[in-house]
């Protein structure tokens, strides 16, 4: 699988999952998760206006990109950088249930996830 579409379904299916999200967490302690998720999306994997992403993913699946990311920039300047307040946070309740929208969609939510080999 081409690394947009591995990095972009695997952030969405743990934005979109709370144990995953409490799994991360315990295997790096030491940083934040929310943080992680929130930098994932709006600067490492998420990139509308590249055309090399674009290609990888169908029109259907941009437009719920685009949806997604919006909610999500709603709600990112109020999220809490500690998982236990997020899972409270009604925004992120928001942006987790939209993202589990989305992975339930395209059928990626148990989706094992691979890169293509080099």
């Amino acid at each position: 699988m081409n690394a947009h579409r591995v990095n972009i379904v695997g952030l969405l299916q743990l934005i979109a999952s709370e144990e995953e999200q409490e799994r991360y967490q315990e295997e790096v302690p030491f940083v934040s998760v929310p943080n992680e998720m929130c930098c994932q999306w709006f600067d490492d994997f998420y990139h509308p206006d590249f055309n090399e992403f674009v290609a990888e993913f169908t029109e259907e699946e941009l437009r719920s990109f685009s949806e997604f990311n919006e909610l999500y920039e709603k709600h990112v300047d109020s999220l809490p950088e500690i998982l236990d307040d997020l899972k409270k946070h009604s925004g992120w309740v928001e942006v987790s249930a939209l993202a589990n929208e989305i992975v339930q969609l395209y059928g990626w939510k148990n989706l094992t996830l691979e890169y293509d080999p080099e």
